[in-house]
């Protein structure tokens, strides 16, 4: 089975990247491109003989309709992302994302699926490294699953992440922490509410760049234990001899959505 790969936006990179992927992996990928402009990528470089009227459209095409079909890349026009998120600097910084990428956006502001009425439905909806943090979990997997049209796609680490900090709570607290949830307890809430969810584990890098520097450590450390500063020298010398076991695999999972019928991609 082929792994299943979304790209957002259609411009020149992404289109030079994809040319390298199928020249080292034509087989590896089915691959899905969702693009705001309503057509395929062509060389932004040559717009302006465009507007001149010295070239046609035609003449600047890089991957016309015939190659996305070739390559077996589903290819949605005309599509923009939206981003929810109940913290506005978040929202930002998806907002400059999504600008960077030339991706037509829109934000919803607030908590799902609190927003879901004023949530308009998506092709895919995407859920990244939020489910653990969520008190009730079937109405927002209910929530993702009626605003999706094609496939709800959520990843998640196997286990909470706050879980790396259990022997380190039982030493400076005495506190005995849960080593859970895990990602076959979402598995099995999906399941149970009558969704064919499939996943697959992949690993991942265990700790931000921001977390990895060992000069940050002992700062993140301190917050996540609620210690007072007057403890670095105790804590950095305790977490030398006890690094935590911070989670270095993530589980994806892909169920289909439940919105209106989807639009029909060229491909």
């Amino acid at each position: 089975m082929k792994e299943k790969l979304v790209v957002i936006g259609n411009g020149m990179a992404p289109g030079r990247a994809l040319e390298r992927l199928f020249e080292k992996a034509p087989d590896r990928y089915e691959v899905t491109i969702f693009n705001a402009e309503p057509r395929v990528n062509y060389d932004r470089i040559m717009l302006s003989p465009i507007l001149s009227g010295e070239k046609s459209f035609e003449d600047i095409v890089i991957h016309g309709d015939g190659w996305y079909v070739e390559k077996g890349v589903n290819l949605y026009k005309g599509h923009k992302v939206i981003g929810v998120d109940r913290v506005g600097a978040m929202l930002d910084e998806f907002l400059e994302a999504a600008a960077r990428a030339g991706v037509a956006r829109r934000t919803v502001h607030g908590a799902w699926p609190d927003v879901l009425p004023s949530t308009p439905p998506a092709d895919v909806a995407i859920c990244h490294h939020v489910l653990f943090d969520v008190a009730d979990v079937v109405p927002f997997v209910v929530g993702l699953t009626v605003s999706a049209r094609l496939a709800v796609v959520v990843e998640v680490p196997i286990r909470h992440p706050m879980s790396a900090w259990n022997e380190a709570f039982e030493h400076f607290w005495g506190l005995r922490r849960p080593t859970g949830p895990e990602h076959v307890d979402l598995v099995a809430v999906v399941r149970e509410l009558g969704l064919d969810p499939e996943y697959a584990v992949a690993a991942r890098r265990p700790l931000s760049r921001f977390a990895a520097d060992p000069a940050n450590l002992v700062p993140v450390a301190r917050r996540r234990l609620c210690l007072s500063p007057d403890r670095d020298a105790e804590l950095a010398a305790w977490l030398a001899d006890h690094p935590p076991a911070f989670v270095d695999q993530v589980a994806t999972l892909r169920w289909p959505g439940a919105a209106d019928e989807p639009v029909q991609p060229i491909a």
